[in-house]
């Protein structure tokens, strides 16, 4: 029977697959890699390490595997040079800018993940398994910035205290997951800018976060055009830094009852048209915070009985604070409601009585509630 060349090389692909076998290799050495693996003109389809490993071990792996798992592994503490590796910590630079490396499934053990860890790591669809590293405490500077990272799940890291500055900028990620990350403190400068293709971002639970850093999340959703909703309500944020979530393709925004501070232009050019602010006492805005026309189109929620506060503190009045109102479903309302030419001024108590134009408190004006 004669085989077409297309059959020939379908056979010649499965019979190649069956030779690509995952290997697992147990170092019970640190340092003593490179004497059980041989990478020599190869690349490693599939490897997982079990032991204990250092910064020569990983770096001997460099452009040399595709999937990696470090999962029960202990990263133990090396000098090289004057420099000290710290043990429990993924090393600076360690992965950065590898050709190769598509997955990798990172350790319990670890505390840290150093600076540009995976910066720039080349290879499209990249994922990191976060799962396991239930005593990470912080992520450094840059380490996944200008990657091809896919998501950044982080959800359930208990112990995760800060977000570096850039630590997420300009990735391929699509979904941010912080659920669950009770300790995390900070969110640093730039740390998602430039996420253009993100399209989710949850908080929930992220009770001791603080800070959101200058331009953190601008331009975020930039190319998918709309993250949703940021909801920060359970969060403990007293300070929006300048430009936090400028040009921010985000429609929705809820505010902490903790904020004190929208710095300048921090939610200038964003796409956001819902706010809801959880604060008795309204922040203070800094300059250009959002484009005036922007604000005044923007449909916003205050606790009761605080619209005339917030309408003060947003500077605005009238016809242009309209889309204020509080949980209650109360505006600041205006002196009258024209009607066919002639203006209806009657208003009537929460009993339903009517009362004059010179009473003060909540009335009802057309069917509306108003604070008068």
């Amino acid at each position: 029977m004669r085989m077409n060349f297309k059959s020939l090389l379908l056979c010649a692909f499965v019979s190649f697959s069956s030779f690509v076998q995952a290997e697992t290799v147990h170092v019970a050495t640190a340092g003593t890699l490179k004497t059980l693996v041989d990478t020599t003109g190869r690349v490693i389809d599939d490897l997982t390490l079990t032991g204990t490993i250092n910064r020569s071990d990983l770096h001997y792996l460099r452009n040399h595997v595709k999937q990696l798992s470090i999962k029960d592994v202990t990263i133990a503490e090396e000098t090289v040079g004057r420099v000290l590796y710290a043990d429990h910590v993924l090393p600076d630079s360690i992965f950065k800018e590898d050709n190769v490396l598509s997955k990798i499934v990172l350790p319990s053990s670890i505390v840290e993940i150093g600076k540009s860890a995976f910066e720039g790591q080349k290879v499209k669809g990249f994922t990191v398994d976060f799962s396991n590293c239930k005593s990470l405490q912080q992520i450094r500077t840059k380490a996944f910035s200008e990657s091809h990272l896919q998501e950044a799940n982080l959800a359930g890291l208990v112990a995760l205290q800060t977000i570096d500055a850039y630590a997420f900028y300009w990735t391929d990620i699509k979904t941010i997951s912080l659920e669950g990350c009770s300790s995390l403190i900070m969110l640093g400068e730039r740390a998602f800018c430039n996420d253009y293709f993100v399209t989710s971002v949850n908080l929930k639970g992220c009770t001791s976060l603080q800070t959101v850093g200058n331009r953190a999340f601008l331009n975020i959703a930039k190319q998918s055009g709309d993250a949703g909703t940021l909801d920060f309500s359970e969060t403990a944020i007293e300070n929006f830094d300048e430009s936090s979530l400028q040009s921010a393709k985000v429609t929705t925004v809820v505010f902490p009852a903790t904020l004190k501070t929208i710095g300048i232009k921090a939610l200038n050019l964003s796409k956001v048209t819902k706010m809801t602010f959880l604060g008795a006492v309204p922040p203070t805005f800094g300059s250009q915070w959002m484009l005036a026309s922007a604000l005044k189109r923007a449909i916003i929620t205050v606790p009761a009985g605080t619209v005339a506060a917030y309408a003060a503190a947003l500077n605005l009045s009238g016809e242009d604070a309209k889309n204020i109102k509080d949980t209650d479903g109360v505006t600041l309302g205006v002196e009258g409601v024209v009607v066919s030419g002639n203006t209806v001024q009657k208003r009537y108590n929460l009993s339903g009585q009517r009362v004059g134009n010179g009473y003060k408190g909540i009335v009802i004006v057309n069917g509306k509630k108003v604070v008068k």
